[in-house]
């Protein structure tokens, strides 16, 4: 319930049936390649009885729109009952500064001018992993983010509006909410986050 955003890579050629079942925050998907097959599979246990459960890909992922790049093949208006997209990476189509190419290594949607990347006043506990969840060392403070599995970010940090930004952090998520544990300024201290590039 807590995935927001996914990207399927150019080697995905079937999406099996209920593949993302159930993922009721889910809001974009990225097909980096052709529209892959659907395909209608169906379980041993099922086929003993005679009986076939097929599941859209998609069910109960009423919130998620297809995003497929220029030059791919078998995109139409919909794509398992989803509304799709053409993704231009560097269009900005909710107009709120990030690009779609931003949007998607964020995991932001890139429709929707409210989601954005940006720390999150308090922590989720189903959401983080349990080394994030241990108590806050006196002298220090967190912050917390939504976050990507598998994607890297850095924490960046200055004293005064308009001064130098410096990297206080720099982490892998593993879920998706992220902890950060910073020392406490001495009197203010303003934060932002990067999305890092894939290595």
């Amino acid at each position: 319930a807590s995935l927001t955003s996914a990207s399927i890579g150019i080697g995905v050629i079937t999406i099996g049936d209920g593949a993302f079942y159930d993922c009721i925050g889910l809001r974009s998907v990225y097909f980096l390649g052709n529209a892959p097959n659907i395909a209608q599979l169906q379980s041993s246990f099922h086929q003993l009885r005679s009986l076939t459960l097929v599941l859209p890909p998609f069910q109960s992922a009423n919130r998620a729109t297809i995003f497929y790049r220029a030059g791919t093949s078998g995109w139409g208006a919909t794509f398992a009952g989803r509304p799709t997209m053409l993704w231009v990476s560097t269009d900005d189509l909710d107009h709120d500064e990030m690009n779609n190419l931003d949007e998607m290594q964020a995991g932001t949607d890139p429709l929707d001018s409210n989601s954005v990347l940006a720390f999150e006043g308090a922590p989720r506990a189903d959401a983080l992993a349990e080394a994030d969840q241990s108590a806050i060392p006196q002298g220090q403070q967190s912050l917390y983010f939504q976050t990507i599995p598998g994607t890297r970010y850095e924490i960046l940090s200055t004293e005064t509006i308009g001064g130098e930004w410096s990297i206080v952090a720099t982490v892998s998520a593993s879920t998706s909410q992220k902890r950060v544990l910073l020392d406490k300024p001495s009197l203010a201290a303003y934060y932002r986050i990067h999305v890092l590039p894939p290595q």
